[in-house]
C-alpha cells in the first residue's frame, strides 16, 4: 500500500508517522507452519525479507532474522533504514551500498526495520482490519530490538511535525485510522509530506553545455565538512535550471574558464571548469557522507558577497 502527497489532514480519525529515508520492505516469518515465510532459518523458524519489488532482500541483510525472535507467524509492513551512529538519523547514502550488494559484507552499516504495519498474523490475514486495530497488535508483537522496531505514532499532526523537524528527518505520514490494507493501491488513505528542503549557497566550479551551449548543469563546491577551511566537490545540479537561467549563466560563466577544477572531483567527471566566483543557491535533501548534495535543485543565484555555507 502506498501513499499519496499532499498536505495531511489534521483529525482525531487519523494518525500520524516519520517518513523514513530508506527502502520499503516486507518480512515475513514462520514460527512453526502458520505462517508464509520460506526464506532462511532462524532461531524461532523460516523467514524470509522481500523490496517492493519483490526482491530477495535476505542475503543482503541477515540481520532481519531477528523477526524469528518474536516466537509469531507474522507478515509486516516497514521501512528498511540504516542509522548513521554519529547523528542517530537514517543515511540512505549508507543504505545504498547494501541495497546494490549481493550479499551482506563484513562491516556493513547495520540496518533496522521500522515496522509500520502487521498484515498476517498467526496464519490470519488482517489485511481487512481497520488500521487502528493492525497497530493494537503490532505494539503488543513486542518488537523492540537493534534491528527491528515499532516507531511511534502520534494522535495529531503537530507533535508529528515537531518531531521530525527537531530529528531533521524525512517527512510524516498521515494514516486514517478506519483504513485497511491495499495491496499495491497508491490510497489516499495514507498521506504523505516530505520536510522542508534546507538550502546551500554554493560556489560554480564548473558547467556542461546542452547543445545550445547554454548551462544545463553545473558542477558545485561546499565548504568541506572536516571543518578545514577549505572547498570539497558537492556534486551537479540540473534541476530547476530554466531555458532563460541556462543562457543567462553560460554569459556569466563563460568569462571564468579554467583549465582544471578547483577542486579535486570523481573521476570519470567532465566540465567546462571555471574560476570559483559565481554562487548559486541550491535546495537540497542532505549531505551525504561523500559530501554530495542530495536531491538538490537550482533556486537562483546567491546575492552578491554571499559565501558558501550549508
Amino acid at each position: 500500500m502506498l501513499a499519496t502527497a499532499g498536505a495531511p489532514p489534521d483529525a482525531p480519525d487519523w494518525c500520524y508517522e516519520v517518513k523514513w529515508d530508506g527502502a520499503r520492505c516486507l518480512l515475513a516469518a514462520d514460527a512453526g507452519g502458520a505462517g508464509s515465510a520460506r526464506g532462511a532459518r532462524g532461531a524461532g523458524g523460516s523467514w524470509e525479507a522481500r523490496s517492493r519489488a519483490g526482491n530477495d532482500f535476505g542475503p543482503r541483510f541477515p540481520e532481519l532474522a531477528e523477526v524469528t525472535g518474536l516466537g509469531r507467524s507474522v507478515v509486516l509492513d516497514g521501512e528498511l533504514v540504516a542509522l548513521d551512529a554519529a547523528t542517530g538519523r537514517p543515511s540512505f547514502a549508507l543504505l545504498q551500498p547494501r541495497l546494490q550488494a549481493a550479499r551482506a559484507r563484513p562491516g556493513a552499516a547495520p540496518v533496522v526495520l521500522m515496522a509500520f504495519d502487521l498484515l498476517r498474523l498467526d496464519g490470519e490475514s488482517l489485511l481487512d482490519r481497520p488500521l487502528a486495530e493492525r497497530r493494537r497488535l503490532l505494539e503488543g508483537l513486542g518488537a523492540a530490538g537493534p534491528h527491528l522496531t515499532v516507531p511511534p505514532v502520534w494522535p495529531s499532526l503537530a507533535p508529528a511535525l515537531a518531531f521530525v523537524a527537531d530529528h531533521e528527518l524525512e517527512g510524516v505520514v498521515a494514516k486514517r485510522l478506519d483504513s485497511p490494507y491495499r495491496p499495491g493501491v497508491r490510497s489516499p488513505d495514507w498521506i504523505k509530506q516530505r520536510r522542508g528542503h534546507r538550502t546551500a549557497v554554493a560556489l560554480v566550479i564548473g558547467w556542461t553545455p546542452d547543445e545550445r551551449g547554454d548551462a544545463r548543469s553545473l558542477h558545485l563546491a561546499l565548504p568541506a565538512a572536516d571543518g578545514s577551511g577549505g572547498l570539497a566537490y558537492a556534486g551537479r545540479v540540473g534541476s530547476g535550471i530554466t531555458d532563460r537561467t541556462a543562457r543567462d549563466l553560460a554569459a556569466r560563466l563563460a568569462p571564468l574558464a579554467a583549465d582544471r577544477s578547483a577542486v579535486p572531483v570523481p573521476a570519470g567527471e567532465t566540465g567546462q571548469w571555471v574560476r570559483p566566483q559565481l554562487a548559486v543557491a541550491v535546495a537540497y535533501l542532505e549531505r551525504t557522507t561523500a559530501g554530495r548534495l542530495r536531491q538538490p535543485v537550482f533556486e537562483h543565484l546567491a546575492a552578491p558577497g554571499d559565501q558558501p555555507a550549508f
